[in-house]
């Protein structure tokens, strides 16, 4: 999610951004990411959201002040929430009950990855989501994890170049589990396996955990809240946030690891921005509605869910270049008529050589259409 806001609250808090260093149990893990937050050499004192600390999988640029992004993201805003000051934001409806996000008009399909090394990318996200790849026919060499109502694509590529992180690109894909249990259990196969958490946070209307895959492609597990528990502000619309997330409060309501690939969707996808207006139009014009905004990142949501899509232009600029790892293509489903018309239409006029089926929007990511089965 990235959420926007980072609040100070007894201890440092933020969310992908804040690394966390070998964790071995709660109270290591909360300890060794405390302290790393803490000796942050830049003006955030620790204090950071998402868009602040830069990936470890970047090692070239952390020496000194590079550590961190500059800090104009999160500065001036409010510890909780900034309220938009135009138009575009909807005032988000709480419908009755708590909807899967793949039941909104349109919602996440596939995300498709450009792997460099398939095979160690395979065995990453088997460990990681407990679901096992199988043979895509559509891609000679490519592979499938098939979860709730998404997919997850490897293609191979093992030509590709490895992205730099500041152009236009994937900046995480979040897994979606079904409740904060199911997060818990997670949490303690994670730190079983021994994975770098790099942030938790606690967003309002969901928990996050954040770390990146071994080739640097950003990854969010989280669950979401009551959907009648998301803070709203005073005109209805959401009030996302940013807030310490406590590791020992969450491992307390698992046993221990468990993991359930048959329940685990993809809940959202943030991506890198260039042009960060001309993009959120893009998507806009798709049939998804603002539903948060700050300086430099959109959130954007259908059908009441807080959001199937974010960006952000926080470290990124210009054109996606061709043959990069990481982001190949995100595929978004329409799941009725009308959806899909405004879809199909707004790809077309975007690209009419994509016939209404894909498109790159205008920072050169590229977006596939659709249709439910």
């Amino acid at each position: 999610m990235a959420a926007p806001a980072a609040k100070r609250r007894g201890a440092p808090g933020g969310d992908e951004g804040g690394r966390m260093s070998g964790i071995s149990g709660a109270a290591g893990a909360e300890g060794a990411w405390d302290a790393t937050l803490r000796s942050c050499p830049c003006p955030c004192q620790g204090y950071v959201a998402a868009q602040h600390i830069i990936s470890p999988m970047k090692p070239a640029v952390r020496a000194g002040h590079s550590l961190c992004r500059p800090p104009t993201p999160h500065q001036g805003l409010s510890n909780r929430r900034r309220p938009m000051s135009d138009a575009g934001k909807a005032a988000i409806p709480s419908p009755a009950g708590d909807l899967p996000p793949e039941a909104a008009p349109l919602c996440v399909a596939e995300l498709a990855l450009a792997a460099r090394d398939i095979d160690k990318l395979a065995a990453f996200y088997t460990a990681l989501l407990g679901a096992e790849p199988v043979a895509d026919d559509a891609v000679p060499g490519a592979l499938r994890f098939d979860l709730k109502a998404a997919a997850l694509r490897l293609l191979p590529s093992p030509g590709a170049a490895p992205g730099r992180g500041n152009e236009p690109g994937l900046f995480h894909t979040a897994f979606l589990l079904p409740d904060r249990a199911a997060l818990a259990g997670w949490l303690h196969h994670a730190l079983g396996l021994g994975l770098r958490l790099q942030g938790a946070s606690d967003h309002g209307v969901s928990d996050a955990l954040y770390l990146s895959d071994p080739e640097g492609n950003g990854i969010e597990v989280y669950a979401d809240r009551p959907r009648d528990a998301w803070p709203r502000d005073a005109a209805g619309g959401l009030a996302m946030m940013t807030e310490r997330l406590d590791l020992q409060a969450l491992l307390s309501e698992a046993p221990g690891a468990a993991l359930d690939p048959a329940q685990t969707r993809i809940g959202h996808v943030h991506l890198r921005a260039g042009d960060l207006a001309a993009t959120e139009a893009f998507y806009r014009a798709l049939g998804l509605e603002v539903t948060q905004r700050v300086p430099k990142a959109s959130w954007l949501g259908s059908g009441g869910y807080h959001h199937h899509l974010a960006l952000n232009a926080w470290n990124s600029a210009g054109m996606r270049p061709a043959g990069l790892g990481g982001l190949a293509w995100l595929s978004l489903r329409a799941t009725e008529a009308a959806a899909e018309r405004q879809a199909r239409a707004a790809l077309l006029a975007a690209d009419p050589a994509g016939g209404g089926r894909e498109a790159h929007d205008p920072s050169g990511n590229l977006l596939r259409l659709e249709t439910a089965r």
